[in-house]
């Protein structure tokens, strides 16, 4: 499966609120940049604490989004206003499971947990409850970690390589987020895949054994 890359997006952290900075506030390139195992080249990340280390290095949004934020909110959304380093066009969290390997130019890349909406994001909108509203349609986005370093540019087309044998979707670990947080089957499927983010396999793990222990 091949998808296009519409855009590589990096941006400096900046304050963009009282005691708020973010570098949400990106802008595309027009050259190659090298992608090492913590950052994309040029790129900050302001809260080391929900964003970046080794299993957030890059931020993937889906292109096709746009159209329905314009439609939802009534008005032109530049790209990347999600803050995204990866803006790919007919890519899916449905589709996309935890685990799963691309190609991206000389990179390769691992699916590692989904983007949780955060106050930074409706700041970015001026719109309180604009976090929810993501969080309810689904369409998070999602992070990778990488596997193999390398450099990007615009132009290169993201390939998946490897499938991740438990199919765990981006949006199954949203519903774990959001919708269906006691799902006992969904929460030993979660837990059973290593590749998914460390501590948030520990928090399904500890939500489980509550459940278990409730019963």
């Amino acid at each position: 499966m091949k998808y296009e890359v519409k855009s590589i997006n990096i941006g400096k952290s900046k304050q963009i609120d009282d005691g708020l900075i973010s570098a949400i506030n990106k802008f595309p390139i027009a050259e190659k940049v090298y992608v090492s195992s913590t950052i994309i080249n040029g790129d900050e990340q302001a809260d080391l604490e929900h964003h970046g280390g080794k299993d957030q290095v890059l931020c993937l949004y889906c292109y096709d989004y746009y159209e329905h934020w314009e439609q939802q909110l009534n008005h032109k959304v530049e790209i990347p206003s999600f803050g995204e380093n990866l803006t790919v066009k007919g890519i899916s969290e449905d589709d996309i499971c935890i685990g799963d390997i691309f190609e991206l130019g000389e990179t390769k890349l691992q699916v590692s947990l989904p983007r949780q909406p955060c106050r930074v994001l409706a700041k970015k909108f001026n719109n309180d409850k604009f976090a929810k509203m993501v969080s309810d349609s689904g369409y998070t986005g999602f992070y990778f970690r990488v596997l193999k370093e390398g450099y990007i540019k615009p132009g290169d087309t993201l390939k998946l390589i490897q499938r991740h044998p438990e199919q765990l979707s981006v949006s199954d670990v949203n519903k774990l987020h959001y919708t269906n947080q006691k799902n006992i089957d969904l929460l030993k499927r979660a837990i059973k895949v290593v590749e998914l983010k460390t501590s948030l396999r520990e928090k399904f793990q500890k939500r489980l054994e509550e459940i278990l222990n409730s019963n």
